[in-house]
């Protein structure tokens, strides 16, 4: 049996409730800020959210000392009827997913990837990123097939091939 995240989170929250675990304050998430609406295309849906500042990674990957970050969050998930034999809001494993993040007005761009991780909110596409200032950016997300996830091609159990990649792209506001 799968549960969906908002399955996971609702369960989460009423364990919690009921046991009367709180998270120290060492421990209080911070807020996702979300960006825009859930996007479903290709038989995925693709929802953006960024951590106002950023976050440790055991990868490493250390921002230079008091630089302005944030750390962007990408949950692509399987939506319902899918052809790739994924079962519906399962997170798309072995992804890739370039991505450029601009400053509008400034042509200040950077160039990245999101790269697969979990934390409390579950698994997710993420990378802390440094940016300039308050302002509007604009992030574009290449969504490739997945690498090095083999699929059933026969008739009885075979799905179909993976997606044409595409590309999102997303505005918003940081600070929130």
């Amino acid at each position: 049996m799968t549960t969906s995240r908002a399955g996971r989170t609702v369960i989460l929250i009423a364990v919690a409730l009921l046991t009367g675990a709180v998270p120290a304050p060492a421990q209080t998430p911070t807020p996702l800020v979300p960006v825009g609406e859930p996007i479903t295309q290709a038989g995925l849906r693709v929802a953006l959210g960024y951590l106002p500042t950023a976050v440790s990674l055991d990868s490493g990957g250390r921002l230079p000392d008091g630089a302005l970050a944030l750390h962007l969050q990408l949950d692509v998930d399987a939506a319902r009827g899918n052809p790739y034999g994924l079962d519906s809001d399962d997170s798309v494993p072995y992804l890739r997913l370039p991505f450029t993040l601009t400053q509008d007005g400034t042509g200040r761009r950077l160039d990245g990837t999101l790269e697969p991780m979990v934390s409390r909110d579950g698994f997710h596409y993420g990378a802390n990123v440094v940016v300039a200032g308050p302002g509007t950016y604009s992030l574009a997300v290449e969504i490739r097939p997945p690498e090095g996830l083999a699929r059933h091609t026969d008739a009885r159990t075979g799905v179909l091939p993976w997606w044409a990649p595409f590309t999102l792209t997303w505005s918003f506001r940081y600070p929130p």
